[in-house]
């Protein structure tokens, strides 16, 4: 479900794009948009969880650093039956988490 609504998302990122090429640049802009969504929605498809990281200034853990954290990650992700998620912890002193990732071997997890 997940991945439909992303395919979802992205599709209307595209569709807002090219009407915005062709708003603004008439026919030719068409083209434009279209190259400008396939970019961005790229981007957003390989770099998300990076993006994801850098914006919050999460920093990565070891298992002697955070312990506890690593042991439930690593417990979930067992039961899961999918590989380890890079593990991050973010300044930020609000009480947040997110897992972002294209797929169970790109995933990581800040908290």
């Amino acid at each position: 479900m997940n991945q439909l609504k992303t395919f979802l998302l992205l599709a209307v990122l595209t569709v807002l794009l090219v009407l915005a090429g062709e708003a603004l640049l008439g026919p030719g802009g068409l083209y434009i948009g279209l190259l400008i969504a396939l970019a961005v929605n790229g981007f957003a498809y390989w770099y998300s969880d990076t993006l994801a990281v850098k914006m919050t200034k999460s920093q990565p853990v070891s298992e002697a650093q955070a312990p506890e954290l690593y042991r439930a990650v690593k417990k979930l992700s067992e039961r899961a039956e999918v590989p380890m998620p890079g593990v991050y912890v973010s300044p930020s002193p609000q009480p947040n988490a997110f897992a972002a990732g294209r797929n169970p071997a790109h995933a990581v997890i800040s908290v």
